[in-house]
């Protein structure tokens, strides 16, 4: 069984404005929780998942407590960049700047990946088309146009909203701290 933690900020300020759970599961108590779980290792490791959000939670300043903060746990770090939406201002940091923290994190003797969105040019990346047909269903008029694939893989166009998330339909960079510098794995998520 693996156990998988939406952690998306390295302080409780943070945590408390993007997971409102925080505020009564704080930092110390998760991961204090965690440490002591047994049976956890390098092949059965904590799961972290870390929507990146610029300006928000992407600093080199994060990165660094994010190493901190998850010390002593067998851990990997799923990086996230938030897929942009018409009803959110946020949105994914450049690239250099999700490079940069993954790299922080991997020195820092962590394990993680990045995924790459795939869709959301077209407004179909992980939760674009499920928000879609939401508002479709409630009547909602479009914000943006989005295409969707049927299940034959036709392409149609729909003026449905979009909306994001980060999430499993995108491709993954795997990177692992003691594999070196120089070695990718890269796999798709299903």
């Amino acid at each position: 069984m693996n156990l998988a933690v939406s952690l998306h900020a390295t302080t409780d300020a943070q945590r408390d404005e993007l997971v409102p759970l925080n505020r009564s599961f704080p930092l110390e108590t998760l991961l204090g929780t965690l440490r002591a779980l047994p049976n956890l290792s390098r092949r059965h490791p904590v799961f972290f998942e870390y929507t990146l959000i610029h300006g928000k939670n992407d600093s080199p300043e994060d990165a660094k407590r994010l190493v901190r903060l998850l010390r002593g746990i067998p851990a990997k770090v799923n990086l996230i960049p938030m897929n942009a939406h018409p009803d959110s201002p946020e949105g994914a940091p450049p690239e250099a700047v999700i490079e940069a923290f993954a790299g922080i994190l991997l020195r820092g003797g962590l394990r993680a990946t990045v995924r790459r969105p795939r869709g959301a040019d077209i407004a179909a990346a992980c939760g674009q088309l499920q928000a879609a047909r939401s508002a479709a269903r409630s009547g909602g008029e479009a914000d943006a146009k989005s295409t969707r694939l049927d299940s034959e893989g036709t392409r149609s166009s729909s003026g449905d909203a979009a909306r994001s998330g980060g999430g499993a339909d995108a491709k993954s960079t795997e990177l692992d701290s003691q594999s070196g510098p120089d070695t990718e794995a890269t796999r798709v998520s299903p």
